[in-house]
């Protein structure tokens, strides 16, 4: 059916709504090219503390069975005091490194006490539990001096459904055995951490990287990032190689370096401007010592959050509103 000529767009329309859409990628492009030509040098401002990454390359299908998990935490130690150990502020492990839970008084506090640099902190992932375990137990970030003492702690508050906790499992007891696996504690909320002799951060766990707007605590901005995580559960597929991604985008709109401890990999120091700096690829085990990237300036977004992008939207509503009717 022919359509009727008062319906059909004005001869010259479509060319120039192709000029336009050409020209908004032009612009998006050399705007992307003027940013990167006033990007610092990585190394420039080089001057942070010395973090150590660990990444124990432990498989899924052996992490916690029960024969291996002694050698497991004695190979975190052992790579957690490779040479140049007394020289570092901090050792970062893994999500849920530690195959137990850690509680008050735990006997193996005074053991990851020697993964703490004399001066310094172990940033440990693991299970953490009260005295009274029926508190429940939360997928948490320890800090731990060298005297084997928790300083500060953050518990994870992005759960994974059916993953890491159970719905409803306190108000339904018996759906958590049916379904046959525990249920973590949900955290209170995002903290910044601000330890002596380190600069204050924000620390995530896991796939709590993805979700912009949602990496730091309330009050003092933070410095730099911390995001420990096992990916082991995706083997070697894409999924890894897209959480890196993702943690990288947050450092760019924090304005923020991160430092990333991974399982299986791929562990990686970014700067703030997005920038993998060094990594450890897939299925590797090894250590990272590098010093802490500087920090920005509060980005917009880091400022205004989505507010930022809902901005950009309307300014584009009313830039097109107004073409239509020229």
């Amino acid at each position: 059916m022919a359509v009727p000529e008062s319906a059909a767009a004005p001869q010259g329309a479509k060319p120039a709504m192709r000029f336009a859409a050409l020209t908004a990628l032009g612009i998006v492009g050399v705007a992307g090219a003027a940013g990167l030509a006033v990007m610092p040098p990585p190394d420039a401002g080089a001057e942070g503390p010395l973090i150590r990454i660990v990444q124990p390359n432990v498989p899924q299908s052996a992490k916690m069975a029960a024969n291996d998990r002694a050698a497991h935490f004695r190979n975190l130690i052992e790579l957690s005091r490779r040479p140049g150990f007394d020289k570092l502020a901090a050792v970062v492990w893994p999500e849920t490194a530690v195959p137990f839970v850690v509680e008050p008084g735990s006997d193996a506090l005074p053991a990851m006490a020697q993964a703490a640099p004399p001066n310094g902190y172990l940033l440990g992932g693991m299970a953490r539990g009260n005295a009274n375990r029926a508190d429940g137990v939360w997928n948490s970030l320890l800090a731990i001096d060298a005297k084997g003492t928790v300083q500060a702690y953050y518990d994870k508050v992005h759960l994974v459904p059916f993953g890491e906790y159970i719905p409803w499992h306190k108000e339904f007891p018996p759906l958590s055995g049916a379904i046959g696996r525990g249920s973590f504690e949900v955290g209170t909320s995002f903290v910044t951490l601000a330890l002596p002799g380190l600069p204050p951060f924000s620390p995530t766990i896991c796939y709590e990287a993805i979700f912009p707007g949602a990496v730091t605590g309330p009050g003092e901005r933070p410095r730099w990032l911390v995001n420990v995580t096992n990916d082991a559960w995706f083997g070697t597929s894409s999924g890894p190689y897209q959480h890196l991604t993702s943690a990288r985008m947050r450092t760019v709109e924090e304005g923020l370096p991160m430092i990333r401890a991974a399982n299986t990999g791929i562990s990686a120091v970014i700067d703030a401007y997005g920038r993998v700096l060094v990594s450890l690829d897939m299925e590797r085990q090894g250590v990272l010592d590098h010093v802490l990237p500087p920090s920005r300036a509060a980005t917009p977004y880091a400022r205004w959050g989505d507010w930022t992008v809902l901005t950009l939207l309307l300014l584009l509503g009313v830039g097109t509103a107004l073409k239509r009717q020229s």
